[in-house]
């Protein structure tokens, strides 16, 4: 559990917002075109020339990496490297990206160079095993991040891209649904379906692609609103379709979808994404669908590990208009389609679906359309048919996920190291405070910059930067003191915490040994603050940098404690809000009750003593009972039969059934305050900032009678931002 991960769990504790005006776009500068006109330059057409210059790289940071500083030196020389780190930091560009990776190399790379040559001269012993423990674990941590600064840059499988903030800017989508050889039950349910895709209304369009001779369609086209394309007899070729198809329409993305198999509520919000951010991808598609392409047998066995889903696929409309300006080649297959958009400058991509271990509920956006125990997560590989590039790629991830595994080696001997200084006496670091930092700062900020551009999309600003980390920080305090406030309340009215329902077990054998090592690290610290009092001033410095990391191992271990008890407690409550009562009143006037399973998905799934005489599409009223308190929306009956009912959130109900969801799982003034309050981020309570603003305020105005107006307005500007601020 690290500070950032505690400040953005208190974020969602409160609804608070991060702080986005602390950041901005990156600089499109000068060194962002000298970066790509190098990128480009002929130069690297010349044989050799990548080589020599791998190996001047590879020497010069040789030479960097083994000199040797005095401690004067080397503060110079970390203060430099920050300070060009700073200013690269701002400009866009994948050449920045690599120099901030190499600076990141160099800083670590001395760190651990100059931490082995501490070390390696010490014979053999209790002292030296357990120095070269400690310089391992480090070894192991800087090894772990170059695999994740690797696989971040030229990652497998590409996360979804974010949609830009404003609606209006998202792209227009016509989505085609086919339903030759679909039986009237599949199309009505897919084409249901498509029609609760998350999209604006006015930029999705459903078309029904399908025989004239199919009866029902026109039932199920009045009933969803979509448009009904009728097939020409002689189309039977997928690609041909989905092109003949496109010349009936406009939109700026095409959606081929099967009617066999119902789409995924937040398909085109996963999935579009990408085509925004990336003007060069021309198709998607997955494995299975007729428009994928041979992929290499590498790709293949990604997706056999991954659990089956629906057969779609997206292209863009340019993309696939660039395709009717060829030729067809008779020699190729039906996937001649992204074969002939590669030709054309675009690029070919497949997804698919990964589930993952759910871990909590953390808002109602996480709930929808979601199994109970699984995360859906859409994800992309690129250039499906390259095997070279697969191949290292398969393997820098399972090299990622072996040490991933063994993470909680490094992680117990650091929480252990301090404790061999006050409990065993043997100072394992082997070195001065003040050198030990001078090489540890350069380091872990570094680290920190290249993390920070490799998972943001924009960058923080450096007040920004610097008052986000110290709040992560100092969060770690609040949460501590709420944690042992909120366990000493239940442990004083165990009576009322019986009455609660049943919580799910608790596993000691996973918080057993973290007990222990909190435990021990409380001894250390009564230790230490004892050793601090009695060492003379030379060991002082030493006792007071091994205070100061018990202290944070103690801070760490009760945030990670405090976050476990709260995904607790939030798993168990999402649980219990799957089932409500509910009544339907049938359009005859009467009613049923029931059950729903799925609360709050929009596709609400509820259990009737009787099977209703209700036809497919039929709007009722639906009543939702929270305690004593009733909701009431309209549904349309989506699956009426003997072993299931479904109802779908009609539009005009859906915003005041999401705030009903919203609500449900939203903490009440009885949840437990593991967690610190919403004013944590307060370092002086309101109580006290408010007369002293006011009080700052008054005295600014008298001295704005004075000669000096632009300071005061200047001080006035400061007083009015750190209000805000606070």
């Amino acid at each position: 559990m690290s500070p950032r991960q505690v400040l953005t769990l208190w974020q969602e504790r409160w609804h608070k917002e991060p702080n986005t005006s602390a950041r901005t776009p990156y600089l499109q500068g000068r060194l962002t075109a000298w970066g790509n006109q190098l990128a480009r330059n002929n130069v690297w057409s010349v044989p050799g020339i990548t080589w020599l210059t791998v190996l001047s790289c590879l020497a010069m940071f040789w030479l960097i990496t083994w000199a040797a500083f005095p401690t004067p030196a080397q503060i110079l020389f970390s203060t430099c490297l920050v300070g060009t780190a700073l200013y690269l930091r701002r400009y866009k560009g994948m050449l920045i990206t690599l120099i901030l990776v190499g600076m990141s190399l160099v800083a670590s790379s001395r760190y651990l160079t100059w931490r082995f040559s501490t070390i390696s001269n010490l014979d053999f012993g209790f002292v030296s095993v357990l120095a070269f423990g400690l310089f391992f674990a480090e070894l192991y941590l800087w090894v772990v991040t170059a695999l994740c600064c690797l696989t971040a840059i030229w990652p497998l499988k590409r996360a979804s891209e974010q949609l830009p903030a404003d609606a209006a800017d998202w792209p227009t989508i016509d989505v085609f649904m086919t339903a030759r050889g679909c039986s009237i039950k599949e199309i009505q349910h897919a084409t249901i379906a498509a029609s609760a895709l998350q999209w604006p209304a006015a930029k999705l369009k459903i078309y029904l692609i399908a025989d004239r001779t199919q009866a029902g369609l026109g039932e199920i086209v009045k009933i969803t609103g979509a448009n009904w394309l009728v097939l020409p007899d002689a189309l039977h070729d997928e690609a041909e379709i989905v092109r003949w198809a496109a010349s009936q329409t406009n939109g700026s993305l095409i959606a081929v979808l099967p009617c066999d198999q119902p789409p995924r509520v937040k398909f085109l919000t996963k999935a579009v994404g990408w085509f925004v951010t990336d003007s060069t991808l021309g198709m998607v598609q997955t494995p299975l669908h007729v428009l994928a392409p041979e992929a290499s047998l590498d790709c293949s066995g990604i997706f056999l590990e991954m659990k089956p889903e629906i057969s779609c696929a997206l292209v863009r409309r340019t993309a696939l208009s660039s395709i009717d300006k060829i030729d067809p080649d008779p020699a190729l297959p039906e996937s001649r389609s992204p074969r002939q958009v590669q030709g054309q400058g675009y690029r070919n991509a497949l997804i698919g679906y990964a589930s993952t271990k759910f871990k909590s509920f953390r808002s109602l956006d996480e709930r929808q359309h979601l199994q109970p125990g699984l995360s859906i997560e859409l994800f992309l590989i690129d250039n499906p048919s390259v095997t070279s590039s697969l191949l290292w790629k398969k393997r820098l991830n399972s090299l990622q996920e072996f040490f991933n595994f063994y993470y909680f080696l490094p992680k117990f001997i650091f929480l252990m190291a301090p404790l061999t200084y006050f409990l065993g006496g043997v100072n394992i670091v082997l070195t001065a405070p003040a050198m030990l930092l001078s090489y540890f700062i350069s380091h872990l900020l570094h680290a920190y910059f290249l993390a920070d551009r490799l998972k943001e999309k924009d960058r923080l600003t450096v007040w920004g930067d610097i008052k986000q980390v110290a709040l992560a920080w100092y969060l770690l305090l609040p949460t501590a003191l709420s944690l042992i406030r909120t366990e000493f309340k239940r442990i004083e009215n165990p009576l009322g915490a019986q009455k609660k329902k049943r919580e799910e077990p608790f596993d000691w054998m996973i918080a057993g040994p973290y007990g222990v090592v909190f435990s021990l690290n409380l001894i250390g610290l009564f230790v230490g603050m004892q050793h601090e009092l009695t060492v003379e001033r030379f060991q002082n410095s030493v006792s007071l940098m091994y205070l100061t990391w018990v202290l944070c191992n103690l801070l760490l271990l009760l945030a990670a404690f405090a976050v476990a008890r709260e995904s607790r407690h939030l798993r168990q409550h999402a649980r219990q809000q799957l089932r409500h009562a509910v009544m339907i009143q049938l359009p005859s006037g009467r009613t049923l009750t029931g059950v729903t399973h799925n609360f709050p998905d929009l596709n609400l799934e509820v259990s009737l003593p009787i099977k209703p005489e209700l036809e497919t599409g039929v709007i009722i009223g639906l009543s939702i009972f929270r305690g004593p308190k009733e909701s009431t929306f309209f549904a349309k009956v989506a699956i009426n039969s003997d072993a299931c009912f479904w109802l779908t959130i009609s539009e005009n109900s859906r915003n005041a059934y999401q705030a009903m969801g919203a609500l449900a799982l939203s903490r009440d003034e009885r949840w437990p305050k593991w967690l610190p309050g919403r004013d944590a981020d307060r370092p002086l309570p309101r109580w006290l900032s408010k007369p002293l603003t006011t009080a700052l305020e008054r005295v600014v105005g008298i001295a704005g009678n004075l000669d000096f107006p632009s300071k005061v307005n200047l001080l006035v500007s400061w007083i009015t931002y750190w209000k805000k601020t606070t």
